[in-house]
């Protein structure tokens, strides 16, 4: 059932968000394969910890899925409860060829789901297959050591706001980028050497829960 409608997926054009229309294409597609839509209050810190876990929520039904569980900025934009698992899946949309990581890196266990308007087409992969928990360990350190740099130097700026008293101070925002121009290959999903195994990781995944 998943897996047939991750592969229709696959074969859909490209879709903005411009007012969350990708996401909306998304909803109706698993709508239409049979899923139901549902509503239910879950701690974002519990899900992550325990999603993969059989039965974890066992008051969510089968093939239900909970759309913006934790608000429209956070991840997963869907959570798809299959096969007794609670299921992460992301929405990414965008004009160039590789999505943007606003405030947060790849969740590893979450499927992304990503529509490009160069390629006019869809691609699908798990977090854990564009970034090892190794290199998301490292930036999330490095942002941490700049976190507590503000810290120091706003620390001496609140005794520098004597004169216009407006409390600026500075704050270092966790925003990745992914270039490519040290490596042999481009950057573009589309045409990335791994896109065709990280689609199938996907799809084999999902099919190894319905056997």
């Amino acid at each position: 059932m998943l897996s047939n409608t991750l592969t229709k997926l696959l074969l859909l054009p490209y879709s903005n968000n411009y007012m969350g229309a990708h996401e909306k294409l998304i909803e109706e597609l698993l709508i239409s394969s049979g899923f139901n839509k549902t509503e239910h209050v879950l701690s974002k810190k519990d899900f992550w910890e325990h999603h993969l876990e059989p039965n974890w929520k066992d008051d969510i039904e089968n093939n239900s899925f909970i759309s913006q569980p934790f608000g429209t900025q956070s991840t997963p934009d869907f959570i798809i409860k299959y096969k007794d698992i609670l299921i992460p899946f992301e929405a990414k949309s965008s004009k160039s060829t590789n999505p943007t990581y606003n405030g947060g890196l790849p969740k590893q266990e979450c499927i992304y789901v990503f529509t490009c308007k160069k390629h006019n087409s869809q691609t699908l992969f798990f977090g854990k297959d564009i970034i090892s928990k190794e290199k998301n360990d490292r930036l999330i350190a490095h942002h941490e050591r700049h976190r507590l740099l503000d810290e120091e130097f706003n620390a001496i700026e609140f005794d520098n706001d004597i004169q216009h008293k407006r409390g600026f101070i500075y704050y270092t925002r966790a925003m990745y980028d992914q270039r490519s121009s040290h490596l042999d290959i481009s950057n573009d999903y589309f045409t990335h050497p791994q896109r065709e195994t990280c689609e199938k990781n996907v799809i084999d995944w999902v099919k190894q829960l319905e056997l």
